[in-house]
């Protein structure tokens, strides 16, 4: 109990002299092989360049480790995921790559540590690689999965039990059962959950109760809410209901990143093309969700984030190379705050709160 009553002693501490955890923004800049490295100020919403990374190999999609002490890359051109110590200051060391052939459009790493799980886009593929002890990735997979076209992303549920891989073309997501001892993806029953046509999921997030899951469609263009069993470790649609404008919207059009807001409240959307963020309250009992508002942000925005307290989302414009960052209310609306220039297609868009 001794350590206990010293860590509340510093967070009183911390509280009383307005001290707030260091929030670091990752952005891999995809075409410039880069990845800027911001400092995000909790007073103003403000932005300010620390570093500039070089890297190589087109970095993609990004995760961090569960101690937020490393952080893990996927490399579009070069077919290779990336392991990098984060070092004072937010700077980055890499400590080496495993070249595994795939485009991973989607990077995780399980809740015990021990693993970093992947989604191969353009092969249909699912990757589990072990972590070791120095945080490196195992030169070889542990498991390699064929799925089927378009695998977008893979998300596990609070647990690390389950893991979801949802596929834009045949309208599905896969669902498997984690064994954490061997690290080995099984099917789960059913197999998979098949949408509609033109449907697409794409991306997934839980909500932190643990009851439902919230998707985005990219064809579609919609939100989908998944109630999810915890027992089966299966998700049932219970509602979808569109990310666009009522009056709608006649312009190319697709969404992208779908975020639970941290306090379980509301859920964010991107719409890509109408190029807005979509903001939905929750309904605590039953999942479902309404429309709060539609909030401009940059062209194409492929990929954003929602800073773990809760207080920020920062969205990347893939066509302006400019970042939109907004402060969160306590009703859940967005307001911008600063509009930062970042460089030649930012893909993914990462906040690591120390």
């Amino acid at each position: 109990m001794r350590w206990l009553i010293v860590v509340e002693c510093l967070l009183a501490v911390a509280v009383e002299h307005g001290l707030s955890a260091e929030q670091l923004v990752y952005v891999s800049l995809n075409k410039e092989q880069k990845i800027a490295v911001y400092d995000l100020n909790d007073n103003d919403s403000s932005l300010t360049l620390k570093k500039m990374v070089d890297v190589t190999g087109h970095p993609a999609s990004t995760c961090v480790d569960r101690d937020k002490k490393h952080l893990y890359v996927s490399m579009k051109q070069s077919k290779s995921l990336a392991a990098f110590r984060i070092a004072a200051g937010g700077g980055l060391v890499l400590l080496g790559e495993s070249i595994v052939g795939e485009d991973a459009a989607y990077v995780t790493v399980h809740p015990s540590g021990k693993y970093l799980l992947s989604a191969d886009y353009a092969n249909g593929l699912v990757h589990v690689h072990g972590i070791h002890s120095d945080a490196t990735l195992s030169d070889n997979p542990l498991q390699v999965i064929k799925t089927d076209k378009r695998a977008h992303a893979i998300v596990h549920d609070l647990s690390g039990n389950f893991f979801f891989v949802p596929h834009t073309q045949p309208n599905a997501i896969f669902q498997f059962v984690f064994d954490a001892d061997t690290g080995k993806l099984l099917p789960n029953t059913p197999a998979k959950l098949q949408r509609e046509n033109n449907t697409g999921p794409r991306h997934l997030s839980f909500h932190p109760g643990g009851k439902f899951a919230y998707g985005s469609d990219e064809q579609g263009c919609s939100v989908t809410v998944y109630r999810f069993d915890p027992e089966s470790g299966t998700l049932k649609a219970i509602q979808t209901v569109s990310s666009l404008p009522a009056d709608g919207f006649s312009g190319e059009r697709s969404t992208s990143h779908i975020e639970v807001h941290p306090s379980g409240k509301f859920v964010y959307i991107a719409n890509r093309g109408h190029d807005t963020i979509a903001g939905f309250s929750i309904n605590p009992e039953s999942g479902d969700v309404t429309l709060l508002q539609h909030t401009p942000t940059e062209a194409v925005p492929r990929s954003f984030n929602i800073s773990p307290d809760g207080k920020h989302l920062i969205a990347a414009g893939q066509s302006s190379g400019k970042l939109a960052v907004f402060r969160i209310a306590e009703d859940g609306m967005l307001s911008r705050t600063a509009t930062v220039g970042a460089g030649n297609t930012p893909w993914w868009v990462l906040i690591v709160e120390r």
